[in-house]
């Protein structure tokens, strides 16, 4: 089996996504080492799937599962491929819905508030208030410079560069950081 892996590791262009599903399709292979993989059924597959979804008991990342559903479903849509024939597996897509995405819930004020006040530095306050009030990632909030604070702004660079206004509670807490 190794050998129609790595023809199929070949016919992929990006180093990580080589890398990712020769990760994916190995285990797979080794998880069902003693069966004939073209004679699987999607069935099988999925079980296999549902049990990737946990790992020792604890879930495992969506991304993880995502990514050995997509190696697993290239493998076979490639395999349908140079056999010429439709293999079973084909009706795998239609079986795995797309993920239903839920709105994550925000802290109250009240809770905000409590956190604020039972943070010690300045700096921390001023962090957690550009994350809470402005919207900002955590990672947009590390990499602000104090010269991207105005008084009425906040100046966001990098991939999805943004302007964002600026509360007078973050221009105040910026001034005294600064001071």
């Amino acid at each position: 089996m190794s050998k129609i892996l790595d023809e199929f590791i070949q016919t992929l262009n990006s180093k990580s996504a080589k890398k990712s599903y020769r990760l994916s399709l190995e285990k797979f292979f080794r998880y069902f080492y003693d069966q004939d993989i073209l004679k699987l059924e999607d069935s099988t597959i999925i079980d296999y799937l549902d049990n990737l979804k946990t790992k020792h008991g604890e879930k495992v990342k969506e991304s993880t599962y995502n990514s050995n559903f997509h190696a697993i479903r290239s493998f076979y849509n490639w395999l349908s491929e140079i056999k010429g024939t439709e293999l079973k597996i084909q009706s795998l897509k239609n079986k795995i819905t797309k993920k239903i995405i839920t709105k994550k819930e925000a802290i109250s004020k009240d809770i905000f508030d409590e956190i604020i006040n039972n943070t010690e530095t300045i700096r921390d306050k001023l962090f957690l208030t550009l994350m809470f009030k402005a919207g900002l990632r955590v990672s947009e909030a590390l990499a602000l410079d104090m010269g991207d604070i105005s008084s009425d702004f906040i100046y966001i660079s990098g991939e999805c560069a943004r302007v964002v206004p600026c509360t007078k509670g973050i221009s105040s807490m910026s001034d005294e950081y600064l001071n």
